[in-house]
């Protein structure tokens, strides 16, 4: 079995509060109950007080390494020992190379690891450590992972949308895998897709479908189609349901829980 040797987080200094995005968003569609703020309404409904945002110059890569770093010295091993490198993120460095190369060659590592991403969005955590788990099962050669999930959601947002902009922050996080030598360690993954409710979380401008060309690109940033769009009742009811399904999944298969 593999199991979870060191974890490592970080964080952009940066922090907009509440307060601060009432000033800054486009309110125009928000409509408070008994002359309620927005800002009360946002922690109220959300459960957010204030986010993390990088600054122009940071980059997914940047958070994912400063995340790494500790998630290595916390496990006492150099980045020369990895032998897997997942980045699993829906913000990436460029299209191309993969953030998780970029990452790479910031860590300082050159031609030792795997490297490559996961796009996933909100469970490509779980993605990421399963499909490690499952590589370093199939290839003993494969010793230690690094998986590390990092967003600059900041990137991809309209900053002025009043559900949008509260809702997504940035950061990283990272853990280092490896085997265990007994049974203990990480025991069991639930994933699944549902690819008919990807219309849920959607950028419909950037991609093959609807590429930007110098012919579009005024109607794409007019209609902000370059940025997430996101349907939260819809989707708040599903990620609800499928949370709970997945915790008795495990349970029943690993507890005889009903």
């Amino acid at each position: 079995m593999n199991k979870i040797i060191g974890t490592g987080s970080y964080l952009p200094e940066r922090i907009v509060s509440n307060e601060e995005l009432e000033r800054t968003v486009d309110l125009s569609g928000y409509v408070g109950k008994n002359g309620e703020k927005y800002a009360q309404w946002v922690e109220r409904v959300m459960g957010f007080k204030f986010r993390h945002v990088a600054d122009d110059k940071t980059t997914t890569s940047d958070m994912a390494l400063h995340a790494s770093n500790k998630a290595l010295t916390n496990a006492a091993i150099s980045a020369d020992d990895l032998d897997l490198i997942i980045v699993v993120t829906s913000t990436p460095d460029k299209k191309t190379p993969n953030t998780a190369s970029i990452l790479q060659s910031k860590l300082g590592q050159i031609e030792k690891s795997w490297a490559f991403d996961i796009n996933a969005a909100c469970p490509g955590f779980i993605y990421g450590m399963s499909v490690a788990d499952a590589l370093m099962k199939a290839n003993p050669a494969i010793r230690y992972t690094l998986v590390a999930a990092s967003e600059k959601m900041s990137s991809i947002i309209d900053r002025s949308n009043f559900i949008t902009s509260p809702t997504f922050g940035d950061g990283a996080g990272a853990v280092i895998m490896a085997p265990s030598g007994d049974q203990s360690g990480i025991i069991e993954y639930y994933a699944r897709s549902n690819g008919r409710m990807g219309e849920l979380l959607d950028i419909p401008a950037g991609g093959s479908l609807l590429p930007i060309t110098p012919e579009n690109c005024r109607f794409i940033y007019d209609k902000k189609l370059n940025c997430l769009t996101v349907k939260t009742g819809e989707l708040k009811c599903f990620a609800s349901e499928k949370i709970v399904e997945s915790v008795k999944y495990v349970c029943r298969k690993h507890f005889n829980e009903p």
